[in-house]
């Protein structure tokens, strides 16, 4: 079980500023907190925790995805606009790289 990904998972359900994980351990921030209402919560996220956080990381794919475009693919794509406007012969090489990089993306997270 992932700590980061079981965090995230109540923090959907619960108020984060209500609990704090240690490890794999809930500890509310006010005996308020710790209520029958929110221990049922954390147990059935935890009783669901394989499927749950199958979705969540599926729900991921896209932002992630996302991030390494701008991260690694539009720099290059940058570079290719500013090669092109000025009529430069590597032009076409620096697309093809930025083409490259958006398909080596693409299949790291499928």
């Amino acid at each position: 079980m992932d700590a980061n990904i079981l965090c995230t998972l109540i923090a959907q359900r619960i108020n984060p500023i209500c609990f704090q994980l240690w490890g794999l351990d809930i500890h509310w921030m006010s005996p308020d907190f710790d209520t029958p209402e929110n221990r049922a919560i954390v147990e059935e996220v935890i009783k669901n925790y394989t499927e749950l956080a199958a979705a969540y990381e599926l729900a991921q794919i896209p932002i992630k995805r996302e991030a390494m475009y701008v991260a690694e693919a539009d720099p290059i794509h940058n570079a290719y606009l500013s090669l092109r406007d000025a009529e430069h012969l590597d032009a076409d090489k620096k697309k093809q790289e930025w083409l490259d990089k958006r398909a080596e993306i693409k299949a790291r997270f499928e």
